[in-house]
């Protein structure tokens, strides 16, 4: 006897159906760390290498199913087939603004470029953040001084958005010491002076020295970007385009940080904020050789390369050290030529109050 199939045909085919995606209730960071573990590769990552990066501590199965959600989302693209299979990171989808050039005025002799706008691009995933740079990018460019104010409704009306980004990313530029907020005043440019800003590189010194030694393991046959970060360095500083050699500059060290895997270390770094220290590192390429500054990179890619942490780390310390002691002596100078005036001064103060 046969028996018949329980329920209707609209039933069965309602079965056959592929039940829905339920999105993976995973914190914010974990997802950030992964997303930003397969940008810092410009090929991309497969499964296999995300598996066998060690900052990132989940099984297979778990992994497939965030780069699944992830690419879901369209926040990965994919390449290939099985396990052939790479996940990349998309290119955003912009809005349309214009800009200046940064360090407009540095450009000179044959590099030289007008100052027209030039397109400049607004994500649409995170306001705060693009508003932020943004206005880290005019401060390194001289667009905003020390002591000129920051105008909430002005960036809100040059950008077409609402207040709540444009006063977060204030905000978190306040918090990290980059703008001074002033009672019903509003925000101005804090000024950044030589002596904070040897302090900052000397640690970054060390945080690059520790990303290095965690980062070529990791890296190991997989520098292709950073290599192209140092090629692009020394091609600038060959045509002294020095304004082109900081950006290279801190994308190539960036992505060293970034490929260490350690979050922590990476976020540490960004809050240094180096864009803005510009101009004192200008001095130091117009000072040296910046060739010889330049190829100082390579030898740090082949041994991320190679995989020798121990090299690598000591290179990154001995690149540091160049700028380090080059703004050291700077300061030095610097203090010694205003020793004359402060003793002046304190004499004056001395002698009106003797009177």
């Amino acid at each position: 006897m046969h028996h018949k199939k329980r329920g209707n045909g609209a039933n069965n085919q309602n079965r056959a159906k592929s039940p829905a995606i339920v999105p993976l209730q995973i914190p914010t960071e974990e997802f950030d760390n992964l997303l930003r573990i397969i940008a810092a590769r410009i090929d991309g990552a497969s499964v296999k290498e995300l598996l066998e990066n060690r900052a990132l501590e989940f099984p297979k199965r778990t992994l497939q199913r965030r780069l699944d959600q992830l690419v879901s989302e369209k926040r990965l693209e994919t390449r290939g087939e099985g396990r052939a299979r790479r996940y990349l990171a998309p290119k955003p989808q912009y809005f349309e603004t214009t800009s200046t050039p940064l360090f407009p005025a540095l450009r000179s002799g044959p590099t030289a470029v007008s100052a027209a706008p030039r397109k400049k691009q607004i994500p649409s995933n995170s306001l705060r953040e693009f508003i932020r740079d943004e206005l880290l990018d005019r401060i390194a460019r001289g667009n905003l001084t020390e002591g000129q104010r920051v105008v909430e409704a002005t960036l809100v009306a040059e950008f077409a958005i609402s207040a709540t980004p444009v006063r977060e990313a204030i905000r978190e530029l306040v918090a990290m010491g980059v703008l001074d907020a002033q009672n019903n005043k509003g925000a101005f440019v804090r000024e950044i002076r030589l002596g904070e800003t040897v302090e900052a590189f000397e640690v970054r010194a060390a945080l690059e020295t520790v990303a290095a030694r965690a980062a070529a393991p990791l890296l190991m046959g997989r520098c292709v970007d950073i290599r192209r970060a140092a090629e692009a360095i020394i091609e600038s500083a060959k045509r002294e385009d020095f304004t082109a050699f900081q950006e290279h500059n801190q994308t190539f060290h960036r992505a060293i940080v970034a490929g260490s895997g350690n979050n922590v270390l990476l976020k540490t770094w960004d809050s240094l904020f180096f864009q803005i220290r510009t101009r004192w590192t200008m001095d130091f390429l117009q000072t040296f050789d910046p060739v010889a500054i330049a190829m100082e990179h390579i030898p740090i890619v082949d041994a991320l390369e190679s995989g020798m942490p121990d090299l690598a780390a000591s290179l990154m310390a001995s690149h540091s050290a160049h700028l380090i002691e080059f703004l050291k002596t700077e300061r030095s100078a610097r203090d010694a030529a205003s020793a004359p005036v402060q003793t002046a001064r304190n004499q004056k103060i001395h002698s009106t109050q003797s009177q």
